[in-house]
């Protein structure tokens, strides 16, 4: 098959990684989901995905935090694009993030659940677009 992209996603919601699959296969983006933040590091080695989507609640707020944290001082996955997501009831959250910069919570891109498939694989191809993460936008999977 051929793949655009691969797309990790740390969502402990399954709801959600099927309609991300669904959303995003029509655009040959894989997206390899997982359920924690401890199974999402073992991915992130294994994988190398070109974009992390991270449901920021997953495992309690300071694990998705302590994740992207990680990451930016990693050599490897520091300019890796990150997409964080999370429930409406905290937006106010991510509006502060939007304001504070991404020292605060470095990620490219924020977006508040519900997702609606169009607008996610919008913000997705958007932001793959902008940051080609080790230079492999086209991949082949087999």
């Amino acid at each position: 098959m051929k793949t655009r992209a691969i797309v990790l996603l740390i969502d402990h919601d399954q709801g959600v990684h099927q309609m991300m699959r669904a959303a995003l296969s029509s655009e040959h983006i894989l997206v390899e989901a997982v359920e924690s933040v401890s199974q999402g590091r073992k991915i992130l080695r294994e994988l190398v995905p070109n974009m992390l989507i991270l449901e920021i609640g997953t495992g309690g707020a300071t694990e998705g935090l302590h994740l992207l944290y990680d990451l930016r001082r990693d050599e490897i996955f520091r300019k890796m694009p990150v997409i964080v997501s999370t429930d409406v009831h905290v937006k106010t959250d991510i509006d502060l993030a939007r304001e504070l910069g991404t020292d605060y919570l470095p990620a490219q891109q924020f977006i508040a659940k519900p997702i609606e498939p169009a607008h996610l694989r919008q913000i997705v191809l958007q932001t793959l677009e902008s940051n080609s993460f080790g230079g492999r936008w086209m991949r082949s999977v087999e």
